[in-house]
């Protein structure tokens, strides 16, 4: 078996790279967000509690929109 972290060129870990880069940090949070809007999009969870759907889908928005930048 090849270890890739000993033969790659950059120092980090992949664990390093994943949870300490941007990239990877916001990664694993719209992961998570995707998780929640699936889960409560489900027709049965939905029909027992809409407002888990209501809130999740729109709670999103906020991390969303809040990213983007400002056109001036």
């Amino acid at each position: 078996m090849i270890n890739v972290e000993r033969t790659q060129i950059r120092k980090e870990t992949a664990w390093a790279i994943l949870f300490t880069q941007p990239g990877g940090f916001t990664g694993h949070v719209m992961l998570l967000l995707m998780f929640v809007i699936f889960t409560t999009a489900h027709h049965k969870i939905r029909a027992q509690s809409y407002e888990a759907f209501w809130f999740t889908h729109h709670l999103v928005r906020l991390p969303l929109f809040r990213s983007r930048p400002l056109v001036r």
